[in-house]
């Protein structure tokens, strides 16, 4: 029963971030490369060729290397997804100078990252970002878009589920209570998260870049 809850819990939390790369990688044709990939091989149905890079090894990664320090050519890739990897980045600005090297000509750059949100990965875990600094940090390429992933109620939602996961039995029994409080505040937080371009509170925010120039 536990378990069942768990991964509900991890399906709300998740549920912005499949369907938002889903939504922007689905016209992405040739190769793709994706940086922080860990252990997970997801196909996101856009039939390009993805190389999955890592700084720890495992099955699914293809090159383990730094993003700070990319073993690749310059204006080698489609597209460059990098999935909530900025945070854990000591130099953020020296990896997305990288990130920007390797794309080709008008390749496109997604990415997600967090604002609000409890520290993870530890001690791995440096920075939390807003939108403006997002822009400045991305300011090199074109079409930059930051956008935020929910607003306070899902930010409120997404840290409800969190709590759900304590140990305590108090906590356990009341999971499904919480989960479904949980599940509303994120489905109501959908339906107002387009009335304003700057959130206050939200957990964190996805990125849409293009770098300069046409595709060669």
């Amino acid at each position: 029963m536990f378990k069942v809850h768990a991964r509900l819990g991890k399906y709300l939390t998740r549920l912005g971030l499949e369907r938002f790369y889903s939504e922007n990688l689905r016209d992405i044709s040739g190769v793709m490369l994706e940086i922080g990939a860990g252990t997970q091989n997801l196909d996101y149905g856009n039939g390009a060729r993805i190389v999955r890079l890592d700084i720890n090894k495992s099955e699914h990664v293809d090159i383990v290397a730094d993003a700070h320090s990319l073993p690749l050519a310059d204006d080698l890739f489609d597209a460059v997804l990098c999935k909530q990897v900025l945070e854990h980045l000591h130099h953020p600005h020296q990896a997305v100078d990288e990130m920007l090297r390797v794309l080709r000509p008008g390749g496109k750059l997604v990415a997600s990252t967090c604002f609000y949100w409890p520290i993870h990965g530890a001690p791995v875990d440096y920075f939390r970002f807003t939108q403006f600094g997002l822009e400045k940090l991305f300011e090199r390429f074109s079409e930059v878009k930051v956008v935020p992933q929910n607003g306070l109620l899902g930010t409120l939602g997404i840290h409800l589920v969190r709590l759900a996961g304590g140990r305590r039995l108090v906590i356990k029994l009341l999971y499904p209570v919480i989960i479904g409080m949980a599940y509303c505040f994120i489905k109501i937080d959908r339906l107002f998260l387009s009335s304003s371009k700057v959130k206050c509170i939200t957990s964190g925010y996805y990125i849409m870049a293009v770098k300069p120039g046409p595709f060669a």
